[in-house]
C-alpha cells in the first residue's frame, strides 16, 4: 500500500513505511491506538496483503501482468543484476 499509494519503502522497509504512515494518518485525525489494538491492526493488515495484491494486480492490463511475470523469472533477475553490476563498475 505504501509503495503503490505513496511511493515509499523498499524490500523489508515497505511494511515499516506503511505502518508508520498509517500511524501518522491516524494521529492527524486524533486517533491513538492502544497496544492491543496496534497488534490486532498489524495482524489484520498482514492478513489482507494477499487479498489487496490480488485486487490490485487483477486490475492491471494483460501486458503489465506479463511484464511483471517476466521480471520475476530467475534468469531475468540474474540478467538485471549483472547489468547493474556492469553499470556500477563503469561509473567508477
Amino acid at each position: 500500500w505504501a509503495e503503490n499509494q505513496l511511493g515509499i519503502g523498499h524490500g523489508s522497509q515497505k511494511w515499516t513505511a506503511a505502518w508508520n504512515k498509517i500511524i501518522e494518518m491516524l494521529q492527524k485525525q486524533g486517533i491513538k491506538l492502544k497496544n492491543k489494538e496496534i497488534s490486532y491492526v498489524q495482524d489484520l493488515m498482514k492478513a489482507k496483503i494477499p487479498e489487496i495484491n490480488e485486487i490490485t494486480y487483477n486490475a492491471l492490463p494483460e501486458k503489465a501482468k506479463e511484464a511483471r511475470l517476466i521480471m520475476r523469472a530467475p534468469e531475468t533477475v540474474d540478467a538485471i543484476n549483472k547489468l547493474k553490476e556492469k553499470h556500477n563498475k563503469e561509473k567508477k
